[in-house]
């Protein structure tokens, strides 16, 4: 491991809370995939190529609705547009090697993001940071989904409670955020993105809210320059 070995336990540490989230929540993703009859093995081979978290759960009424392709597709790029501004403001720290660079964009969650931007940038070895971190964030929901879905096929069991793994977890994550910054205004402006979209229109309000307060970042970023 070298001199990489610090970097991998810090990397570990800081990716303790998504353990103890991702591997709860990817077996109720496993458990329910094996619940609606598709094979126990389709769940890390989606969580290793699609990794797209909760939007997996999703997946699973689109797919028994036969839902084509095109509409899979569009339904998981439309909930998860969110993460082109992350790799954007992110990029910076991201190797140049460009197999990295794919693999971390692939693998930027919404929990690794919050990490990353709640952590500031590691003087040395910090792109090598940024990979340990996205991969053992990986490692856990792969393994997650694998287990449940083995459960699923052994124990046949369904654990609603756990769906609120994810709620607790965005509650912890939220709160190192709001520690790591000196301003509230990026969480007072997305709470109120959130419920003025909420009012508008509940059927699209990820999608609203993420315009909205992107909106009301953008402003308050240029009211400097107009005083």
């Amino acid at each position: 491991m070298g001199a990489h070995g610090p970097v991998l336990r810090t990397a570990f540490r800081d990716s303790v809370p998504v353990l103890f989230a991702y591997v709860p929540l990817g077996m109720v993703f496993g458990l329910l995939l094996v619940s609606h009859g598709h094979p126990w093995v389709l769940a890390p081979l989606m969580s290793t190529f699609a990794y797209a978290g909760t939007t997996q759960l999703v997946a699973i009424g689109l797919i028994d609705r036969n839902a084509s392709l095109l509409a899979l597709f569009s339904a998981i790029a439309i909930i998860d547009l969110r993460h082109i501004f992350y790799s954007l403001s992110v990029a910076r720290r991201f190797p140049l090697a460009w197999r990295r660079k794919w693999y971390l964009t692939h693998g930027l969650t919404d929990e690794t993001y919050s990490i990353l931007t709640s952590r500031p940038p590691l003087p040395v070895h910090d792109a090598e940071y940024c990979l340990y971190l996205t991969l053992l964030n990986h490692l856990y929901w792969i393994g997650g989904t694998a287990l449940g879905a083995l459960c699923g096929v052994l124990v046949k069991a369904d654990i609603p409670a756990l769906r609120f793994v994810l709620t607790a977890l965005f509650l912890v994550l939220g709160m190192e955020q709001w520690k790591a910054r000196s301003s509230n205004y990026p969480f007072l402006a997305a709470l109120l993105a959130g419920g003025v979209a909420a009012l508008i229109c509940r059927q699209q309000m990820l999608l609203l809210s993420l315009l909205i307060v992107t909106l009301l970042l953008l402003l308050e970023r240029r009211a400097p320059c107009s005083t």
